[in-house]
């Protein structure tokens, strides 16, 4: 009587291979000598080059793209945070910009003639924030 070795489950060795699983705990797992594992995917071909070795750096790799892509959609959050609070701080100085303009043009209305003569430079600097604040001049909707 001849003995025979014992049969192994070659489809799932070789699917565990292509799966990313080590040679070494395929052997493991399905009780088959790591040289004969071994012998078996180059003979076949199993086209699993990165599991000798270049698994960690592959693994590694992998791990450092991926800690990119957060580092990047954070830094995108945050810049864009940046930006939304920039805006609403513009919103906000604007409104009481508007405000201020509104409480120095009363002012001067309420002077006489011969100190709104003297304040012209007053006068026209309100007037020209006015302008800028509301969009006068561009012929457009207040921009607050």
């Amino acid at each position: 009587m001849i003995d025979r070795p014992p049969k192994h489950d070659w489809d799932a060795a070789r699917s565990m291979a292509l799966n990313g699983l080590p040679l070494v705990e395929i052997a493991e797992r399905l009780q088959i000598p790591p040289g004969t594992l071994t012998n078996r995917a180059f003979r076949e071909q199993w086209q699993i080059a990165q599991t000798f070795g270049r698994a960690k750096r592959l693994k590694a790799k992998q791990a450092v793209q991926t800690a990119k892509a957060k580092q990047l959609h954070s830094s995108q959050t945050v810049r864009q945070t940046v930006a939304d609070v920039i805006a609403q701080n513009g919103v906000v100085s604007r409104f009481h910009l508007s405000g201020a303009v509104r409480k120095a043009s009363a002012a001067l209305e309420n002077m006489n003639e011969q100190s709104l003569i003297d304040n012209h430079q007053a006068l026209q600097s309100v007037s020209k924030s006015a302008a800028h604040i509301h969009g006068w001049n561009q012929n457009q909707e207040p921009q607050l």
